[in-house]
C-alpha cells in the first residue's frame, strides 16, 4: 500500500498466507488476526501507529518485526512456543506489553529509547534470554516461574532495570545483573541453589533485601557506595562467600544458620559489620576493617571471658 488508512483489517484462515507486508505511511496494518502456523512471517514498517495489534494462536507466527518510529508494536498476544523471536525498535513507547505462555518466547529484544519493554510476563523456561536497553525507565517489571529465566540484562542509563521485584522458584535464575545507578536490585527472592551468582552495583540503595533458602547462594557481591547490602538472610552453608564494600553503613545485618558462612568480608569505613548472628562453628572466618567502631562487641566479649575465667580460678583454689 502507498497511502494512509489502507489495509485496515486482514483475516486469514489457511497456512502460508500474508508472508510479507511492507508499508510506508502511518495508519497502515491496524489489525492482523491469524489462526494457523506460518502466517505473518515478516512485517516492515517505517512510520508511527503501525502494527497496533497482533493476535496469533499457533507456533512460528510473528517471526520478525522491524519498526522505526514510536507507538509501534503496542500489544502482542501469543499462545504457543517459538513466537516473537526478534523485535528491533528505535523509538520510545515500543513493545509496551508482551504476554506469552510457552517456552522459547521473547528470545531477543533490542531497544534504544525510554519507556520500552514495560511489562513482560512469562510462564516457562528459557524465556527473556537477552534484553539490551540504553535509556531510563526500561524493563520495569519481569515475572518468571521456571529456571534459566532472565539470563542477561545490560543497561547503560539511570533508573534502568530497577528489578524492583524478581520472584523465581527454580535454580540457575538471575545469573548476572550489572547496574550503574541507585535504586537497583531492590528485592530478590529465590528458593533453590545457584541463584544470585553475581551482582555488581555502583551507587547507594542497591541490594537492599536478599532472601535465599539453599546453599551456594549470593556468591559474589561488589558495592561502592553507602547503604548497600542492608539485609541478607540465608539458611544453608556456603552462603555469602565474598562481600567487598567501600563506604559506611554497609553490611548492616547478616543472619546465617550453618557453618562456613560469611567467609570473607572487607570494609573500609566506620559503622560496618554492625550485626552478625551465626549458629555453628567456622563462621565469620575473615573480617578486615579499617576504621573505628567496628568489632567493639567482640573486644568486650574477649575481656569479659578473661575476667570470668580468672574469677572461676580464684573460687576453685
Amino acid at each position: 500500500t502507498a497511502v494512509s488508512g489502507t489495509v485496515s483489517s486482514i483475516n486469514t484462515a489457511v497456512p502460508g498466507t500474508v508472508s510479507s507486508i511492507n508499508t510506508a505511511v502511518s495508519g497502515t496494518v491496524s489489525s492482523i488476526n491469524t489462526a494457523v502456523p506460518g502466517t505473518v512471517s515478516s512485517i516492515n514498517t517505517a512510520d508511527p501507529s503501525t502494527v497496533s495489534s497482533i493476535n496469533t494462536a499457533d507456533p512460528s507466527t510473528v517471526s520478525s518485526i522491524n519498526t522505526a518510529d514510536p507507538s509501534t508494536v503496542s500489544s502482542i498476544n501469543t499462545a504457543d512456543p517459538s513466537t516473537v523471536s526478534s523485535i528491533n525498535t528505535a523509538d520510545p513507547s515500543t513493545v509496551s506489553n508482551i504476554n506469552t505462555a510457552d517456552p522459547s518466547t521473547v528470545s531477543n529484544i533490542n531497544t534504544a529509547d525510554p519507556s520500552t519493554v514495560s511489562n513482560i510476563n512469562t510462564a516457562d523456561p528459557s524465556t527473556v534470554c537477552n534484553i539490551n536497553t540504553a535509556d531510563p525507565s526500561t524493563v520495569s517489571s519481569i515475572n518468571t516461574a521456571d529456571p534459566s529465566t532472565v539470563s542477561n540484562i545490560n543497561t547503560a542509563d539511570p533508573s534502568t532495570v530497577t528489578v524492583c521485584n524478581i520472584n523465581t522458584a527454580d535454580p540457575s535464575t538471575v545469573c548476572n545483573i550489572n547496574t550503574a545507578d541507585p535504586s537497583t536490585v531492590s528485592n530478590i527472592n529465590t528458593a533453590d541453589p545457584s541463584t544470585v551468582s553475581n551482582i555488581n552495583t555502583a551507587d547507594p540503595s542497591t541490594v537492599s533485601n536478599i532472601n535465599t533458602a539453599d546453599p551456594s547462594t549470593v556468591s559474589n557481591i561488589n558495592t561502592a557506595d553507602p547503604s548497600t547490602v542492608s539485609n541478607i538472610n540465608t539458611a544453608d552453608p556456603s552462603t555469602v562467600s565474598n562481600i567487598n564494600t567501600a563506604d559506611p553503613s554497609t553490611v548492616c545485618n547478616i543472619n546465617t544458620a550453618d557453618p562456613s558462612t560469611v567467609s570473607n568480608i572487607n570494609t573500609a569505613d566506620p559503622s560496618t559489620v554492625s550485626n552478625i548472628n551465626t549458629a555453628d562453628p567456622s563462621t565469620v572466618s575473615n573480617i578486615n576493617t579499617a576504621d573505628p567502631s567496628t568489632l567493639l562487641s567482640l573486644t568486650f566479649q574477649i575481656i569479659y571471658t578473661v575476667f570470668h575465667c580468672i574469677s572461676l580460678g580464684r573460687k576453685m583454689f
